[in-house]
């Protein structure tokens, strides 16, 4: 066959290709250019449903505020949520008593002073969510700013993946 005849195949193979590689690069080179997360964040879990304080960022600072229990029999257990510090530059979580944590000075924000928000995972659909259900990334939390999403490794089980509570981000320990 000539190269003429040929043409139409050539082309209509090639476009979605061509399509596809540069949508893949315009999702993957503003990724190179972005800033990595500089800022630090303590967040809390809940272990449970019902819990018998919150913390909450006040004047920069940690405090506890103490929740009214009704009566026990009307209720499931009582948990206390648990504190965590997340290194963003380590991508680490470490537990820390709520002594050590309200030494931070804290920015209450849903977004850093560096431009970043976490976010949860959300659920892909799938090119054909009814025949292949898709995958969830519900237990996933990103660091997402500046045109970039980088996954971080949270203290979060596939329970606790709706009780995490960001409190705040750490501007310097006092």
């Amino acid at each position: 066959m000539r190269f003429k005849e040929q043409l139409p195949l050539i082309i209509g193979i090639s476009i979605p290709i061509i399509v596809t590689v540069a949508v893949g690069l315009s999702i993957w080179i503003p990724t190179l250019y972005a800033p990595k997360p500089v800022y630090d964040f303590i967040y809390s879990v809940n272990d449970g449903y019902t819990f018998d304080q919150q913390y909450v960022v006040q004047d920069e600072h940690l405090t506890k505020r103490v929740v009214p229990i009704p009566p026990k029999d009307v209720y499931p257990p009582i948990y206390t949520p648990i504190l965590y510090y997340y290194n963003a530059e380590t991508d680490s979580s470490k537990q820390i008593s709520f002594e050590d944590a309200k030494n931070y000075r804290l920015n209450a924000g849903v977004i850093s002073p560096d431009g970043f928000e976490v976010v949860m995972g959300n659920q892909d659909g799938g090119i054909f969510p009814i025949f292949f259900g898709g995958m969830n990334d519900y237990q996933s939390r990103y660091l997402r700013g500046h045109g970039a999403a980088y996954r971080v490794n949270l203290a979060l089980s596939s329970q606790d993946y709706y009780s995490f509570r960001l409190l705040g981000w750490v501007l310097d320990q006092e």
